[in-house]
């Protein structure tokens, strides 16, 4: 599934057997501010984009498709906006949306903000959430991507990454405790400069093992063997390599 965004217009195409349209439909949303920064595809039928000003749209992909544009459905704002015709208007991010993740593993959507925070959705009903399941304010800086592999959660941020662990809790209603911080990781290389993406490659032949690689500003990555238990461990694998400029 390729996507392709033009941010400065506010539409977002993606190709799936066909290129299909996906548009904000009010003029004000053709304004920079408002324009689309991510997006993300949720089982089943769902494409969830978010905007520079903190919201999150949902368009709904019928079964058969017969238009090439297609409009949001739904939409998640800081604040009701009166010139918005999209229904389920409500409190989202205060700041730029910087990434959307849909876990497979966890069935959760989370969405990053310049507000410091990762919002955690509960995508998997046709009826659009009134609330976030949960916000997770353990950072410093903006959360710029995520990585999910079974229970773990893996947040980076400039400054380094944030592993968190989803909590076996069968209780609904504690959602505070949901997720627990459990490990930080950091560079010692002066050179590789900040973290700005991630990726776990579980290893196939050991349980609950694999490796974490994280990309540096400067071009390089840094390799971590990883322990997933439930006191995880992360070995660099020597030095960040440089691979690109």
């Amino acid at each position: 599934m390729n996507q392709i965004f033009d941010n400065d217009n506010g539409e977002c195409s993606m190709s799936i057997h066909r290129s299909i349209l996906f548009v904000l439909q009010t003029k004000m949303f053709m304004k920079k501010q408002f324009s689309l920064t991510c997006c993300a595809w949720v089982p089943p039928s769902y494409l969830v984009a978010g905007s520079r000003d903190g919201t999150l749209y949902r368009w709904t992909v019928p079964e058969k498709i017969e238009e090439t544009t297609l409009y949001p459905t739904n939409s998640t704002t800081q604040m009701t906006n009166p010139n918005s015709r999209i229904t389920n208007s409500i409190i989202s991010h205060e700041g730029e949306i910087s990434f959307l993740h849909w876990s497979e593993s966890m069935q959760l959507l989370f969405s990053g903000s310049s507000d410091r925070s990762v919002l955690v959705w509960q995508m998997n009903s046709r009826a659009f959430p009134k609330e976030p399941l949960i916000s997770i304010r353990c950072f410093e800086s903006t959360p710029l991507c995520i990585e999910t592999h079974m229970k773990f959660l893996f947040v980076v941020e400039k400054k380094g990454i944030t592993v968190l662990t989803l909590s076996e809790s069968k209780n609904p209603i504690d959602t505070k405790q949901l997720f627990k911080k459990v490990a930080s990781l950091g560079s010692k290389s002066a050179k590789s400069n900040g973290f700005n993406t991630i990726c776990f490659s579980p290893n196939p032949t050991v349980d609950n093992s694999g490796y974490l690689f994280a990309g540096f500003e400067n071009g390089s990555i840094q390799q971590y063997d990883a322990q997933l238990t439930d006191n995880p461990q992360f070995v660099p694998a020597g030095f960040p390599k440089k691979v690109c400029d």
